[in-house]
């Protein structure tokens, strides 16, 4: 289940933000749920920084979605996101950026993808890849279906 989390506008203290999201996630675990922290920007763990404190500070009570689209769009290298947390990443949402858009499909911007698999693979990732772009990102199914053959060209090339 992904959990979007504290807008940044709000003001609850790191500590107490942490301590109320491990409640969730113990009690999310219990039935069986993973409770999945995503980095999206204008809120709090859309902060590189402030992920790294969240995920340090909650040792293995804590599980991310991470999303190129959203640490773009917060101004950061997705690359360095990933890398902060790949450990504890449970899904990916994959997408590609160029200056003009900050949501294409995966293979039509500049985001290094191979980069991306190649990192999770080091870091023996097991969970899943899903394309999530915006509607405007596409005009016809069959891009989307290109791009999951893209991708998953890369993905394989990346772990043999």
């Amino acid at each position: 289940m992904n959990f979007h989390g504290l807008k940044s506008e709000k003001f609850v203290s790191f500590e107490k933000y942490c301590d109320v999201y491990g409640i969730l996630y113990e009690r999310a675990k219990k039935e069986g749920i993973i409770l999945s922290q995503e980095n999206v920007r204008k809120h709090v763990c859309g902060n590189l920084d402030y992920i790294k404190r969240f995920s340090d500070y909650l040792g293995n009570n804590v599980s991310f979605t991470f999303d190129i689209k959203q640490a773009y769009m917060s101004g950061y290298d997705p690359l360095l996101f990933v890398k902060a947390v790949s450990d504890k990443t449970v899904l990916i949402h994959l997408n590609d950026f160029n200056s003009d858009s900050p949501c294409l499909l995966p293979g039509k911007g500049k985001f290094n993808i191979k980069q991306l698999f190649s990192n999770m693979n080091s870091a023996c990732y097991s969970g899943n890849y899903i394309i999530e772009v915006y509607s405007n990102a596409y005009s016809d199914e069959s891009e989307i279906i290109d791009s999951v053959k893209h991708s998953y060209s890369v993905l394989k090339g990346c772990i043999q």
